[in-house]
């Protein structure tokens, strides 16, 4: 089953790239963001729906999350519609799309960012329009240590000696975190099962942003850079969470 990777070049999708050592029947085909392929562009969208030669699409390419755009602007609004757009066209086609939400998309805070606004917008559009047919996978709050994301993690990192409260904006906030590399191989186990319908990944267990900055500062230096991308294990079940378990462990 060929699976064309949309932002294969980005932090989850070379990853996902790298944790390919699936099922043989599953093959991903990158495709990175390049000036030839502009999902902003809706003449570019249409001739790549045209064009596409895997029965599977996998959407991973959106807006920046770095800098004030991630809480005012318009890039994600953009984004989200482009995206709208684009399963819509890869649909009447007969192209099987999965899209990847964010952990934001089922947080309900009373003021939401541009981007989980974005996101919320293409979560509301699969259910009205595409939950028969196509797959969206909800992902957790991802994070690395070896690349310092999220944000909070740099900064537990960089300023080792403030206080968490001055580190964390809401220190006692809890998400669903996993780390990047176990987030890779459930995306490919969901693309294996070929799903429809939402497909949450989720290790069931949350963990406060307190939590996570004393992980990350607890972890010496050598330990933190081997954190790099790692093979997937034979995908048999939802919950191969390994490098996650010592962060749940102290959750």
């Amino acid at each position: 089953m060929q699976t064309l990777i949309l932002g294969s070049s980005g932090f989850l999708g070379t990853h996902l790239m790298a944790a390919q050592q699936g099922p043989p029947s599953l093959e991903l085909v990158p495709l990175p963001r390049s000036a030839e392929v502009d999902l902003l562009s809706r003449s570019s969208r249409k001739l790549l729906a045209k064009t596409v030669h895997c029965k599977n699409v996998l959407i991973l390419s959106w807006a920046s999350t770095v800098g004030p755009q991630f809480d005012q602007g318009l890039a994600h609004h953009h984004w989200a519609v482009s995206i709208i757009d684009l399963v819509e066209e890869l649909g009447a086609a007969g192209i099987k799309c999965w899209i990847a939400g964010a952990g934001t998309d089922f947080e309900s805070p009373t003021t939401l960012s541009a981007y989980a606004t974005a996101k919320k917008l293409v979560l509301s559009t699969f259910e009205s329009r595409w939950s028969s047919q196509h797959c969206y996978l909800s992902l957790p709050y991802i994070y690395s240590i070896y690349h310092r994301r999220p944000r909070i993690v740099f900064d537990a990192i960089q300023r080792p000696d403030d206080p968490i409260d001055v580190v964390c904006r809401n220190p006692y906030a809890a998400h669903d975190y996993l780390d990047v590399r176990d987030v890779a191989k459930q995306v490919l186990i969901t693309l294996a099962r070929d799903e429809i319908g939402i497909a949450r990944i989720t290790s069931g267990a949350r963990t406060s942003n307190e939590q996570l900055v004393r992980f990350a500062r607890g972890l010496e230096t050598d330990v933190a850079s081997s954190c790099t991308c790692n093979a997937a294990e034979e995908p048999t079940n939802r919950t191969p969470l390994f490098h996650t378990q010592s962060l749940l462990e102290l959750a």
